[in-house]
């Protein structure tokens, strides 16, 4: 749905993104936008899903991450549900994502 994998017989996979998956891209660079104390540090979109690594905080002088913004509640769920519900909206497509999201904290 998001695109195939081509070149792999050449041992250099790439992805070549199809529209849907062009329009999943944009709104991953959309994120910080919306929620400016949410940073995509990387993401890989697959064939039918998409990796992202996503740290929630500011970047402050020192480099490291802060506590986000008191005034404004963010969370993952409330950022996955804006992406969900914008790329499906512009893919038309109803129920283009699996309910919920698997997500793993990583620390250290």
């Amino acid at each position: 749905m998001l695109g195939e994998i081509v070149g792999a017989a050449l041992c250099r996979p790439n992805m070549n993104l199809s529209h849907s998956g062009k329009i999943v891209r944009e709104w991953v660079y959309k994120i910080s936008d919306r929620y400016p104390y949410a940073h995509i540090d990387n993401h890989v979109i697959m064939p039918n899903h998409i990796h992202m690594l996503l740290s929630l905080g500011r970047l402050g002088g020192d480099g490291g991450r802060h506590d986000a913004a008191p005034t404004r509640r963010v969370t993952v769920g409330r950022i996955m549900g804006y992406f969900k519900y914008q790329t499906t909206k512009e893919i038309d497509i109803p129920g283009f994502w699996q309910r919920s999201y698997h997500d793993h904290i990583i620390r250290g």
